[in-house]
């Protein structure tokens, strides 16, 4: 009598294929998670850099913002803002940039306020835009893709592929109705139903 032991190659072929196809549905997913995260972080930081805006105007004795970066554009950087001045933070600050590991935060003194640009791929040179008027919101200006994998709305008014503006100084990625175009084409439409502030 023979003592058989082993998988057959039947049953292997049925396991790698199995790891296969949960590894094709798996992998995407965990990708996008990962953008997500990273555009959390975005978020964050951006209302990090609007509420300590606030902070510097207040002890300014200015009404908000934008009153005092109209009245001294000097002052109203962020090597002022409280929030730099902590020991453990872990980025790199110039008076409008902040380089961090995944974005540059730019500081606007327009509506846009501040801007989250992307530094390394998937999705490099993608913004997260936050502008300031009645209600603080969020946009992206990008492609489609990278959009719904940040999971914000595309900006309707700067609609790109996500190439980072038009040329200046650094941190400067464009104003509000500027149309960066990629191949003399601009790129994206308008969605519904992500996030807001």
């Amino acid at each position: 009598m023979k003592n058989n032991t082993g998988f057959t190659l039947v049953e292997m072929l049925t396991v790698v294929i199995i790891i296969g196809i949960l590894t094709a549905i798996a992998l995407p997913q965990y990708r996008r998670a990962i953008q997500r995260s990273k555009a959390t972080e975005a978020i964050t930081m951006l209302r990090t850099i609007n509420d300590s805006a606030e902070r510097l105007a207040a002890m300014a004795g200015y009404r908000d913002f934008a009153s005092m970066a109209a009245a001294e554009p000097r002052r109203a950087i962020f090597a002022n803002m409280d929030m730099f001045h902590e020991d453990h933070f872990a980025c790199g600050v110039a008076d409008d940039t902040i380089t961090c590991p995944h974005f540059v935060y730019s500081l606007n003194r327009d509506s846009t306020f501040a801007t989250a640009q992307k530094r390394r791929d998937p999705f490099s040179g993608v913004q997260i835009r936050l502008y300031r008027e009645d209600q603080p919101r969020l946009t992206c200006v990008g492609t489609q893709e990278a959009c719904d994998a940040f999971n914000i709305d595309m900006d309707p008014d700067a609609n790109s592929g996500g190439t980072g503006g038009r040329p200046g100084r650094p941190g400067d990625f464009g104003r509000v109705g500027d149309l960066i175009r990629v191949d003399d084409k601009i790129i994206g439409e308008p969605i519904e139903g992500k996030i807001r502030f």
